[in-house]
C-alpha cells in the first residue's frame, strides 16, 4: 500500500510499537534476532527525522532474514507487523523527488473529492493515479538495488527502469486528461531524452530514424553490469562503419523522469483548480 509521505513518521513509530507489543505472541515459539528488536526500539524512540531515517535503514538492513515465510512467526501478528514496518520503512526512505510526486497524487485526490466534475469516470482517474504511484515505486526500486552480480539481472533491471519511466509518463498524462488538461510528458525538460532512451533500449531497439538516417540501436554489452549508466550504441543501416554512442547516467534519467511526472501532474492540477476556482 502507498501511504501519504507526510504520515510515514507516525506510522513507522506506531508499527514499531506494535511489533514490540507482539514480540512474544507466537504460539509455536521463537522470536526474531535481538538485533532486529534493537533496531525496532530505535525506530520507536527516534528523536528526530534524521535519526528516524538512520534507524529505519538499520531495520531494513536487518529485517530480510526475519520476514520470510519459513519462520514460525511468519503468519502470526508479529510477522504481519514486521512486513508492514518494512514496507513503511522503504517508503520513508524514498527520494524527496518521489515523495513530491506522491504528495501531488494525494493533492489530486483531495481536489477531486472536493470539486468533482471530471472529464472521465472517477475510476479512470484512480487507476491512473495508482499507475503513477506504482511507477514511482519501481523507479525508486532501481535506486535501491545493490550492484549487479550477473548480466541477466542487469538487463532486467535496466529494461525495467526505462519501462517504469514510460509507464509513469503515460500515467501522469492520463491523470491530466481526466482533469481536463492535455499535457505531454515529452514536451517537458528532460522528458524527450527519457522517452528516446526508453524507445531505443527497451521499446524499439532494432530500428529508428535519427538525423534523417535509419539506424539500429542496442544496449552496449560492455557496460551492462554498470548500474550507474546505460550506454546505447547506434549503427547506420546503410553504412555499417557509421556509428555513434551515447552514455546516459541512470541517476540523471531517474531525476529527470521524476521531475517530468511532477510537472505533468502539477500542470493538470493547476489547470483543473483554475477552472473550478469558484468551488
Amino acid at each position: 500500500m502507498v501511504w501519504n509521505p507526510d504520515e510515514l513518521d507516525d506510522r513507522a513509530r506506531a508499527l514499531a510499537h506494535a511489533c514490540l507489543d507482539h514480540w512474544t505472541d507466537d504460539a509455536n515459539g521463537g522470536t526474531p534476532p535481538d538485533r532486529l528488536r534493537d533496531s525496532i526500539q530505535s525506530v520507536e524512540n527516534a528523536p528526530d527525522d534524521a535519526e528516524l531515517r538512520r534507524f529505519l535503514q538499520a531495520f531494513i538492513d536487518t529485517a530480510p532474514e526475519a520476514t520470510g515465510p519459513d519462520h514460525p512467526w511468519a503468519d502470526a501478528p508479529l510477522g504481519v507487523l514486521l512486513r508492514g514496518l518494512y514496507s513503511i520503512a522503504r517508503q520513508h526512505l524514498r527520494s524527496p523527488e518521489a515523495r513530491d510526486v506522491l504528495r501531488l497524487c494525494n493533492q489530486v485526490r483531495s481536489s477531486v473529492e472536493h470539486v468533482g466534475e471530471l472529464d472521465s469516470h472517477p475510476n479512470e482517474l484512480m487507476a491512473a493515479l495508482m499507475v503513477v504511484e506504482d511507477a514511482v515505486n519501481a523507479i525508486e526500486g532501481y535506486s535501491a538495488l545493490p550492484p549487479f552480480d550477473h548480466v541477466d539481472e542487469a538487463y532486467l533491471a535496466k529494461y525495467g527502469l526505462l519501462q517504469a519511466m514510460q509507464v509513469g509518463f503515460d500515467g501522469a498524462e492520463a491523470v491530466a486528461r481526466c482533469l481536463g488538461a492535455r499535457v505531454r510528458a515529452d514536451a517537458m525538460d528532460g522528458g524527450k531524452a527519457v522517452k528516446v532512451a526508453r524507445n531505443i533500449v527497451a521499446g524499439h531497439p532494432i530500428g529508428g530514424t535519427m538525423a534523417g538516417e535509419s539506424w539500429h540501436h542496442f544496449h552496449d554489452r560492455g557496460s551492462a553490469h554498470d548500474k550507474s549508466m546505460i550506454r546505447v550504441m547506434s549503427f547506420s543501416r546503410t553504412d555499417p562503419e557509421n556509428w555513434t554512442g551515447q552514455t546516459l547516467l541512470t541517476d540523471e534519467l531517474i531525476s529527470d523522469s521524476m521531475d517530468v511526472i511532477s510537472q505533468v501532474l502539477r500542470r493538470g492540477l493547476d489547470d483543473y483548480s483554475e477552472r473550478h476556482a469558484e468551488h
